[in-house]
């Protein structure tokens, strides 16, 4: 019998920085604001991502803006609900 794979699931988010005291963040979840190492901090404490809602470097959007499409550009909407897993549907 071989052995079975699980899938690995892993939710990326984006968190508004607006009125957010970052002291006081950086002091009870530094990982928040560890962007370094390709967010290996988050990964691990967390289980995914999360992103401070600034412009990302390379397209010039905010990433609330730059998850909102793929690598090749088709549009997708994320649903999630605290009772199942996101779901991505395209727009």
């Amino acid at each position: 019998m071989g052995a079975s794979k699980q899938a690995v699931v892993e939710a990326d988010a984006v968190w508004s920085v607006d009125g957010v005291g970052r002291d006081l963040l950086g002091a009870s979840l530094p990982q928040l604001l560890d962007l370094s190492d390709h967010r290996a901090a988050q990964k691990l404490r967390f289980g995914g991502e999360f992103f401070p809602d600034i412009v990302e470097g390379a397209s010039g959007k905010r990433f609330a803006a730059f998850f909102q499409t793929d690598r090749d550009g088709t549009a997708w909407i994320a649903l999630m609900s605290a009772e199942h897993a996101p779901t991505r549907v395209a727009r």
